[in-house]
């Protein structure tokens, strides 16, 4: 087998090619990974019910979490939510609610007169 300066270079190019190019896309994926655990390869979604997977090359895939369970970044993991209000306080005012329907939230009106309780999930405050 005949070696030669070419093969020599063209080896030693692509073997630290590939290793500062597989390098340069980790740096770019932590980039922009806002999770708070830094190695996680998902990223939070707008439906807490499913989750980004960013594959190697940079290439994010929808997910789903398993039924009854929500995406939670700060454990890298979907989980089971425990019951809670599907109803949030609105910024419009005290009397508005938004309430989270098929993945999005809603902006909801309370009956005259009441207003919206975080608390009791309900539009229980009198005003």
């Amino acid at each position: 087998m005949r070696i030669t300066v070419t093969s020599v270079l063209l080896l030693f190019l692509c073997i630290f090619g590939v290793k500062s190019q597989s390098w340069r896309k980790s740096q770019r994926k932590n980039e922009w990974n806002s999770n708070s655990i830094s190695n996680c390869p998902l990223q939070t979604h707008r439906n807490p019910e499913s989750y980004w997977h960013v594959d190697n090359f940079g290439r994010r895939y929808l997910r789903r979490c398993p039924h009854g369970q929500a995406f939670f970044a700060h454990k890298c993991s979907c989980d089971h939510t425990p019951p809670a209000c599907d109803l949030k306080a609105s910024d419009k005012s005290p009397r508005h609610y938004e309430q989270y329907s098929n993945g999005y939230w809603i902006e909801m009106m309370c009956a005259d007169g009441t207003a919206f309780n975080s608390n009791t999930c309900l539009c229980s405050t009198f005003i």
